[in-house]
């Protein structure tokens, strides 16, 4: 057994080794060593009905679609499972107790970047933060991302900083061809670099650089088979 694709990827709020890897109605939390970036298993498999946040909501217990880290909230994250949207908040280290805070709710309530904006108004496929900046993402559906800024707290209001535009903007994705360019399940942080990330997609992942400032990307590695992990091996 083994997850043969990745669905979302949400980092420890205060230890940036370790992962939460969700697929289907499964998650495993895993941790990532610095340099070599050796991968290892540290709980699960385990249902998504084990997390107090999700297990009494339709959709969301049985998938998670993306997860985003709420910008100036540390622990606090919005996830996503369909057209829908909650606010959830995971304690410290070892225990991660997590709770429901907001939702769920519709992701037109996102008014200025979902909202009536087809195939991000049904569906948002993963969401992440630029390298410099902890409320600028990018969101991810079907073939297509758009560029936006969350404002702070309690309001977080959001802001469309660039249009939806076709995956094969980004070099490092157009550089690894299908399936990146039709579908990005998942995207994740590494530990050891604010610049660096891993792209899912399907079965494969690729390394990708991007840079500060002018947020230029280049593909460092891959594409390469999900089986090169050997935490979602089990």
């Amino acid at each position: 057994m083994s997850f043969t694709s990745v669905d979302a990827v949400m980092q420890s709020p205060r230890v940036r080794n370790e992962y939460w890897v969700f697929s289907g109605d499964q998650y495993i939390r895993i941790r990532v060593a610095d340099g070599d970036h050796q991968d290892e298993r540290v709980v699960g498999p385990r249902n998504l009905t084990e997390w107090n946040s999700l297990k009494d909501l339709q959709g969301f217990s049985t998938k998670v679609d993306a997860v985003m880290p709420v910008p100036d909230s540390l622990g606090q994250y919005w996830v996503f499972s369909g057209n829908q949207y909650i606010r959830m908040e995971v304690g410290d280290d070892p225990d991660y107790i997590d709770r429901r805070l907001a939702g769920p709710s519709s992701l037109d309530a996102w008014a200025n970047t979902f909202k009536d904006r087809a195939p991000f108004s049904q569906k948002v496929d993963t969401v992440t933060w630029a390298p410099d900046e902890d409320n600028w993402y990018w969101a991810f559906s079907g073939t297509a991302f758009l560029t936006m800024t969350v404002g702070h707290s309690p309001n977080w209001e959001d802001k469309l900083e660039y249009e939806p535009a076709a995956l094969e903007k980004w070099n490092s994705l157009k550089a690894a061809a299908a399936p990146f360019l039709t579908k990005i399940n998942a995207v994740m942080q590494t530990p050891d670099s604010y610049n660096n990330y891993w792209f899912f997609s399907g079965d494969q992942y690729i390394r990708i650089n991007i840079a500060d400032r002018d947020h230029t990307d280049r593909l460092d590695n891959g594409p390469s088979p999900l089986t090169d992990w050997e935490s979602f091996q089990f």
